[in-house]
């Protein structure tokens, strides 16, 4: 799902929770960032090489737009699609998740803050900061590799709706 606002994917899962009976919710910063790494401490969950990420994600590369433009800062190979690709296309990380490097920025519960001085340190969103902004991670398809590392982030406004941004759920 694309082109949805922190907004519309908070109500999507109350309205999940309501359907289902489930406890679903937006993964914290730290929760995400846990994911994507896989235990790794390289810039990417599979190591540092930038070259190898249309292995492992959709991101800023060498295929050509539909317009015949192409990205200026791009890794180095083709991940097959242009625009955003169907979940699970490429090689999952060692906790068996797809897609933690490009494809759509994902929202978390995080509010947006200038510095991690004074996060939580167990894991849990951090609600406290500006609360008309959130924390986005994983960059998308229109992204470059330094863009798409395990530890880069995002603030965006709680209703901005853009073709790159979604949302990955987490359950209690």
């Amino acid at each position: 799902m694309v082109c949805v606002s922190h907004n519309d994917a908070v109500a999507f899962i109350l309205w999940l929770n309501e359907q289902t009976g489930e406890s679903f919710r937006l993964p914290s910063e730290a929760e995400w960032e846990y994911a994507a790494r896989a235990g790794s401490n390289n810039k990417y969950a599979f190591g540092n090489d930038s070259d190898s990420l249309c292995r492992y994600g959709n991101v800023a590369d060498n295929k050509t737009h539909p317009d015949g433009d192409s990205w200026s800062i791009k890794a180095e190979c083709n991940d097959g699609y242009v625009f955003t690709a169907p979940v699970g296309q490429y090689q999952a990380n060692a906790l068996g998740l797809y897609d933690m490097h490009g494809n759509v920025w994902e929202w978390t519960a995080d509010y947006s803050n200038e510095s991690y001085s004074g996060a939580p340190t167990d894991g849990s969103a951090w609600q406290r900061g500006d609360s008309s902004r959130r924390v986005v991670r994983g960059g998308s398809w229109v992204s470059s590799p330094r863009s798409v590392r395990a530890s880069n982030r995002l603030r965006a406004g709680v209703t901005d709706r853009y073709v790159y941004y979604g949302f990955r759920l987490a359950q209690d």
